[in-house]
């Protein structure tokens, strides 16, 4: 038995043991769980023009959808077959499509139509980010159907949604969303100086994070969010992610580091360490030490090239262009209008 099939058979187990559940428990639970599970591919993520072409043609059988089960790496499209695939097992009938407006590289999501005949998009994929931060979902069951007036709404009200969470779809026993944590923790930060103020903010940003194996675009776009969530428009100009990666037995494997512009000192250095689970601060020498051995940062950063020896200056300048050589086919590819810093979808 494939491990999707073996996942498929774990789920009808354990739904069969709730009793007697709605429609929409069924999926909101199936959509919790299999969202915690699955991580974006970051060949796409990170990849360039033609390496995304590649991926984005993969032809995604069954076989294929297992493999990516297996890896826990997916795709929009194979996200939504996998998720097509498993609520088929429980009677409700699940289409794919694809958004229009995102250029060369469509976005794939799921339609499904429920008993009373309406249909609803669920965009899974989307959401991978707030599942695996025990936040709320922005994109579980939007009503699509044109003939509807309620076309756009939300299919499930926000406390009803909520006491599914706490009970049937096990996702906030604990009754409260990480978004909660999110308020005390810019409260408590308000007065604080920028220095203090991100030290704090990034001490505290995964004790809250219920899976450690989240994947790093997930792990990265909340991180971001809450930075943009706690920190007001001045306060961010100074702060900036840069994604770094380390090559370990032939894979990229990707670090974060967050920096603090500084007038009259060096700038703050953060990086992240998959094995405490939070950011350590380091100073410019030790970052340029790791650079030494292996890492490879994404980005210039300000300062660091003083501690480094001609070649891994430009081996850093080499993947500097080459970044930029990407956001300028990416934005021209999906007709960006501004700048974007952050990982590529």
């Amino acid at each position: 038995m494939s491990a999707l099939k073996k996942y498929i058979e774990e789920l009808k187990e354990n739904i069969a043991k709730k009793g007697d559940i709605s429609e929409i428990e069924i999926i909101r639970y199936i959509y919790i769980n299999l969202g915690r599970k699955m991580n974006f591919d970051l060949n796409f993520t990170f990849g360039n023009a033609k390496q995304k072409k590649m991926i984005a043609r993969s032809r995604f059988n069954e076989e294929e959808l297992n493999r990516a089960f297996k890896k826990r790496t997916i795709i929009c499209e194979s996200l939504a077959l996998i998720f097509k695939m498993i609520l088929a097992e429980f009677g409700i009938k699940a289409d794919t499509e694809q958004e229009t407006n995102y250029g060369q590289f469509k976005h794939t999501y799921n339609v499904i139509t429920l008993a009373d005949g309406r249909r609803v998009k669920f965009d899974l994929e989307e959401d991978l980010e707030f599942i695996q931060t025990g936040s709320k979902t922005k994109f579980f069951g939007i009503i699509e159907d044109d003939s509807n007036l309620s076309q756009g709404q939300i299919l499930v009200s926000e406390d009803e949604l909520k006491e599914i969470d706490k009970t049937t779809a096990e996702y906030i026993p604990w009754g409260f969303y990480f978004d909660d944590m999110v308020h005390l923790l810019k409260f408590a930060t308000k007065k604080m100086h920028i220095e203090e103020k991100l030290i704090n903010v990034l001490d505290n940003l995964d004790v809250y994070v219920r899976d450690r194996k989240m994947g790093y675009r997930e792990r990265i776009y909340y991180h971001n969010r809450v930075i943009h969530e706690v920190f007001n428009e001045k306060e961010l100009n100074k702060i900036h992610q840069i994604d770094c990666y380390k090559m370990i037995d032939g894979e990229k494997h990707f670090v974060s580091c967050v920096i603090l512009d500084r007038t009259k000192e060096e700038n703050m250095v953060f990086l992240y360490s998959d094995k405490t689970g939070r950011y350590e601060e380091i100073k410019l020498q030790d970052l340029a030490r790791e650079v030494k051995n292996g890492l490879v940062v994404m980005q210039g950063i300000r300062g660091l090239r003083k501690y480094l020896t001609g070649e891994n200056i430009q081996n850093i300048q080499t993947i500097q262009d080459k970044m930029d050589e990407n956001k300028r086919v990416i934005r021209e590819t999906f007709s960006f209008s501004g700048d974007d810093d952050g990982p590529n979808r």
